[in-house]
């Protein structure tokens, strides 16, 4: 626990009293409408059952008051997502079309593959872990979508197909998990975040190769690391020419990247919009 304290104390400066607060405060319970099974407007009534507010940068997406949001029969068959509100940034931002072939690298359980699919012609949803392919197959399944191929290659070796569009919603240290799961906090350590952030480095330049000229590649994490985040797209940046970081436009409470050259990297804090912490930076490939 010192160790993870010691780091933010670096990282955040005056705000380590905030993230001393955060930490400790239950993760606000949110939910994502499915259109594939219904939409907003017609969902409703059920939205009112639950209190429903509004998430400014999803449309589908809403916090949600009761305790058994996922024992209800309108959740077991698919008309809505549990999911948690700054996970919902990434697809949001990727910006599939209706024309677009898009890759989810690193998919399972599925909460951004089940957001991408109803907006984009073809998905591939990738995941190599055998355990976590099956929740991901049972979300798509329950969720009804018939646009999906699920594959299990590594994601350092993924074949050579190219892409419109591509998310990858990377593995790390998860700090922003310990609003939901303290233990987190325990077992952190700087090195862990090191052995993050080298294959990290390597799953987003993975994915670059399989972009289009002039398709768009998501990278997101929900930790607060510089080496998890920051450094990643640096090193993509300085090995990849055609790599052009975009600015991110979005209704959200942010912040920029922390290091020279990632400015226009989302950091999102857990006091800023009552979220877990989350990082997004979008990559355009240039032509």
């Amino acid at each position: 626990m010192e160790e993870v304290l010691d780091y933010h104390r670096e990282l955040l400066g005056e705000e380590i009293n905030l993230f001393l607060e955060w930490v400790e405060k239950p993760l606000r319970r949110s939910i994502r409408v499915n259109p594939i099974r219904t939409s907003v407007r017609d969902f409703r009534e059920e939205l009112e059952k639950m209190r429903a507010e509004q998430i400014p940068w999803c449309k589908e997406g809403f916090w949600v008051e009761g305790e058994a949001i996922g024992a209800t029969i309108p959740h077991q068959l698919g008309y809505y997502y549990i999911q948690e509100a700054a996970s919902m940034i990434p697809a949001v931002v990727l910006e599939p079309g209706a024309s677009d072939a898009v890759l989810d690298l690193c998919a399972a359980p599925g909460s951004k593959s089940t957001q991408i699919a109803p907006y984009c012609k073809t998905l591939v949803s990738n995941d190599p872990d055998f355990r976590r392919r099956k929740a991901l197959w049972a979300n798509l399944d329950r969720c009804g979508i018939t646009n999906a191929i699920m594959t299990h290659f590594d994601g350092l070796r993924f074949p050579r197909v190219e892409f419109d569009r591509i998310l990858v919603d990377a593995p790390c240290s998860s700090i922003g998990a310990a609003r939901k799961s303290p233990g987190v906090l325990k077992m952190w350590s700087r090195s862990y975040a090191k052995r993050m952030s080298n294959l990290q480095k390597g799953l987003v330049r993975s994915a670059f190769r399989l972009l289009k000229p002039g398709g768009t590649l998501v990278y997101s994490t929900c930790t607060s690391t510089i080496e998890e985040n920051e450094e990643v797209i640096l090193n993509l940046l300085e090995r990849e020419e055609e790599a052009k970081l975009e600015r991110i436009r979005i209704k959200i409470k942010g912040r920029k990247g922390l290091l020279p050259g990632t400015e226009r990297c989302l950091r999102v804090y857990p006091w800023d919009n009552d979220t877990e912490f989350f990082f997004v930076a979008k990559i355009l490939k240039e032509r």
